[in-house]
């Protein structure tokens, strides 16, 4: 019964903790726009997800009970949108707002879809209080598992598999240095036609190290 918050939690101390960094400084998300996003979301969560699947899930009625079902309607696209939440398609920048908005709002639907029902199993599960609490020591013990795991391993783990660098290793898109290469070759092109040629030359020997450099301590090819 624990491990179903061992679970719930990874995905939300994961949340809590590192998703305004993910949005700010991998996805390159504007910091203010990245602020409202996590605000609206979190409200919509609290006040509208939480009720409403709180009043479904207690008049809920099949065969495998009223809390179940959506605990296991629910499992896939849980894990299916954690990686959503944390992937970086290159969209544009109205775009990457668009998805984070919709993976985060999704995400925080699936998570109160998926927990809630899950907390209140302890209470269809036996009536004995003294087994309720049992199941309750246990579930939180794996919660604070699940904060161990994250809040203490997940950096360490996140500097290792990208060899240092915290951007790389989350999955931050890589630094666009083509892109910018075209985009200055281009303005090169218009401000100096006639060395263009000469400009590409030193732009793809200096320029280009500058920029992997720069890009690999965390800067903004831009």
């Amino acid at each position: 019964y624990s491990l179903g918050d061992l679970a719930a939690n990874l995905i939300f101390q994961t949340l809590i903790t590192y998703l305004a960094f993910f949005y700010t400084d991998v996805y390159r998300i504007p910091a203010a726009t990245a602020a409202k996003i996590i605000f609206t979301v979190g409200l919509l969560g609290a006040f509208v997800f939480t009720p409403v699947v709180g009043l479904l899930a207690d008049r809920t009625r099949t065969r495998w009970g009223k809390f179940r079902p959506w605990i296991l309607w629910t499992a896939i696209p849980f894990g299916v949108l954690s990686l959503l939440a944390f992937s970086t398609p290159d969209l544009g920048d109205r775009g990457k707002v668009i998805y984070a908005l919709t993976t985060y709002t999704l995400l925080v639907l699936v998570y109160a879809s998926n927990n809630l029902p899950y907390s209140a199993l302890s209470g269809v599960l036996t009536g004995n209080m003294a087994q309720r609490n049992s199941l309750s020591a246990y579930r939180f013990v794996a919660v604070m598992i699940a904060q161990f795991i994250v809040q203490v391993l997940l950096l360490p783990l996140v500097l290792i598999l990208g060899d240092g660098d915290k951007v790389i290793a989350i999955g931050r898109p890589e630094c666009e240095i083509e892109n910018a290469r075209i985009e200055l070759h281009s303005e090169a092109k218009r401000l100096f036609p006639d060395k263009a040629q000469l400009y590409e030359i030193i732009y793809e020997s200096r320029f280009r190290r500058l920029l992997e450099q720069f890009c690999k301590q965390g800067g903004d090819s831009r």
